[in-house]
């Protein structure tokens, strides 16, 4: 799962946009690179986790020239079931995150986008530098991560633990009743 984000709208955004990528095209890049890291981290954050395999597959690729001076990141959630889970609006997450989660990420980072973008890509040209991986984002989905985790549904697993909690508590008496026996107390 990949997300995919046009500018549209305002020409003079674009036309800057264009400038900027023209005039600094490895800065501009790496600026880019550095937007898709700020929106994949909180969207982890939200991505829903039961085993952690969905949350721990977030990607941002490596900056690709693309036709016509263009360049493109992508970013996502390279497990097979990462768009269901995104869609899914009904589903209850006990262990935390929620659905539309990449969206709620890239929409959070709009406001601020065209800033940070400006402000990265000049940061980037002062410096001479172009892209460079940061914070160990990976930059492609893991093959592991496109593997689901063990093959439950929620109802067996709830049954599991209810039955080893009774277990458990069973065992922990007996062991209250012998010590209670042997101490007299």
């Amino acid at each position: 799962m990949a997300v995919s984000v046009k500018v549209t709208g305002d020409v003079q955004i674009k036309k800057a946009i264009q400038d900027l990528s023209k005039k600094y095209p490895r800065a501009f890049a790496g600026a880019l690179y550095r937007l898709g890291v700020r929106v994949i981290i909180p969207a982890t954050r939200y991505a829903p986790v039961e085993f952690g395999v969905l949350r721990s597959s977030h990607y941002v690729s490596a900056p690709q020239q693309i036709g016509g001076g263009n360049v493109r990141v992508e970013l996502g959630f390279g497990t097979d079931y990462a768009a269901t889970q995104h869609e899914g609006v009904r589903f209850h997450h006990p262990r935390g995150g929620r659905a539309k989660f990449l969206k709620l990420a890239v929409d959070a980072a709009m406001p601020t986008a065209l800033a940070n973008l400006t402000a990265d890509t000049i940061d980037l040209a002062g410096r001479g530098g172009g892209w460079g991986q940061s914070g160990g984002i990976p930059t492609r989905p893991s093959v592991s991560a496109t593997k689901r985790g063990p093959q439950r549904k929620s109802n067996q697993r709830r049954t599991a633990k209810g039955t080893r909690g009774a277990q458990n508590r069973a065992r922990v008496k007996a062991a209250r009743a012998n010590i209670k026996k042997r101490t007299g107390r």
